[in-house]
């Protein structure tokens, strides 16, 4: 997790060395060129770049989980409305999550967060904002040391996928929700669109007031909240992904590349 500010000139150390860069899609070899015409680094010949569409991590558990965890959490949801995020190591975009889901619930928006906490964010950055909530096991469900099959477990439970990630982690953010077979509100990026397509309900703008409103319409809209058995998952599988890395590295299928500018 490289600090935004520094992430310039650490590609640009990383480029001067390369033999080539394998970029997370295609709209992130858009983004490296931009940021490699800025800091310009130091090559005597052309950077290769190429690109592969990262597997989703997880998928739901059609079958159930043998959980006494997700068994009692399911239990307490039973005919109630959820809201999944999955919490990675990019404390900005949990805050805004939180934030998102506390303007709900002054609008008196009956709903619940379930977070998925992947980063161990709650034992130290996010404390202040979650140990005292008045939330906290009412509406707000914070969940850690999940394996993948009790995660796939509580996207069973859950009516929408929240996405808030704006940084260097969304294409990672997105992996993780990506074959959920739910709505998906994520901001309206290049790179969401091409990982998630047709199952992103976009959002421009990234204030908690533009995700808010935007679940709010969603929850309202019966038609917009996919039944479990009804649910479609269309995900990228790891052999898929992997084959991609595969013909890049061994077969030479570089997608384009970078000329130093003289």
């Amino acid at each position: 997790n490289i600090p935004s500010e520094e992430r310039g000139d650490f590609l640009a150390e990383l480029a001067g060395l390369a033999d080539g860069l394998i970029c997370m899609s295609q709209a992130v070899i858009g983004e490296v060129v931009s940021v490699l015409n800025k800091v310009k680094p130091m090559r005597d010949s052309d950077l290769p770049l190429g690109y592969f569409l990262p597997a989703t991590s997880i998928t739901p558990q059609v079958g159930g989980v043998q959980s006494k965890e997700v068994d009692n959490l399911a239990a307490s949801l039973l005919g109630e409305k959820s809201i999944l995020f999955i919490c990675g190591a990019e404390v900005s975009s949990c805050r805004l999550a939180v934030e998102v889901l506390n303007t709900l619930w002054s609008r008196n928006v009956d709903v619940n967060l379930i977070v998925i906490d992947r980063g161990g964010l709650i034992g130290r950055e996010m404390d202040g904002l979650i140990v005292n909530h008045r939330e906290l096991g009412r509406r707000l469900h914070w969940l850690t040391e999940l394996s993948e099959e009790m995660t796939g477990g509580i996207y069973q439970l859950s009516d929408i996928c929240l996405c808030t990630s704006l940084g260097g982690e969304q294409g990672l953010a997105i992996s993780d929700v990506a074959g959920c077979g739910l709505p998906i509100v994520v901001p309206d990026t290049p790179l969401s669109r091409e990982l998630i397509g047709s199952r992103g309900v976009f959002v421009s703008g990234g204030e908690e007031s533009d995700f808010a409103m935007k679940l709010e319409q969603l929850l309202e809209n019966k038609e917009s909240i996919v039944q479990p058995d009804e649910r479609v998952v269309d995900a990228v599988a790891w052999d898929k992904s992997s084959r991609a890395i595969r013909d890049i590295l061994l077969g030479g299928n570089w997608q384009g590349s970078w000329s130093p500018v003289e």
